[in-house]
């Protein structure tokens, strides 16, 4: 931050870790004047099976938030503060202090269906819009989709229960092969907050 010229007056600068991710280091920045997320991919994520994926992922993540940006209504995801390409580093914005996660609240056994008809409104938004103005198209390369989904879950699952190989095959080949409009990767009750 400092070298960035990002910082502000050690007095007034809190930073904490998020915990629960096992992909990225994360930290969040607060100050009277900030509230935002920094980000950095680790290159061997933090869980007991051994598992590898490029940092220059943030790349893409960069590119993606900034697109849906375009195609979602404002608020609905961070906006990009600063990134740096050379320490792989992104800086977005932070969800405002009361927000909760959606899956805090379901665990807790608070079920709204307002939040659902949201959560299942922005995918259709991303879906549809991603088709229609083909802005998918700038993310074809699914390297990364391979690295954190289809390798550590998919193929590891066939590894451990080979019974059921064809049928998670022919998933994996779903997932490879349509190619119909944007879909985000992790789109989970631990990743949506609600304000």
């Amino acid at each position: 931050m400092r070298q960035r010229r990002w910082a502000f007056p050690e007095d007034s600068l809190r930073v904490s870790v998020l915990p629960g991710g096992v992909s990225n280091y994360v930290w969040k920045v607060v100050t009277p004047e900030v509230r935002w997320v920094l980000k950095q991919p680790l290159p061997k994520l933090a869980t007991e099976v051994e598992w590898f994926s490029d940092i220059r992922r943030i790349e893409q993540e960069h590119a993606c938030i900034r697109f849906l940006s375009t195609i979602l209504p404002r608020g609905t995801v961070p906006e990009i503060i600063h990134f740096d390409s050379e320490h792989h580093i992104c800086v977005m914005t932070c969800a405002p202090a009361e927000a909760v996660s959606w899956k805090e609240l379901l665990m807790s056994g608070k079920f709204e269906a307002s939040v659902g008809f949201s959560v299942g409104l922005i995918l259709r938004q991303i879906q549809e819009r991603s088709l229609a103005t083909n802005g998918w198209s700038a993310f074809e390369d699914i390297t990364f989709f391979n690295e954190l989904r289809i390798d550590p879950f998919h193929h590891y699952l066939i590894a451990r229960y080979p019974a059921l190989k064809e049928p998670i095959g022919r998933l994996v080949d779903e997932l490879l092969s349509r190619r119909d409009s944007l879909t985000h990767g992790d789109y989970s009750p631990k990743n949506i907050l609600v304000c």
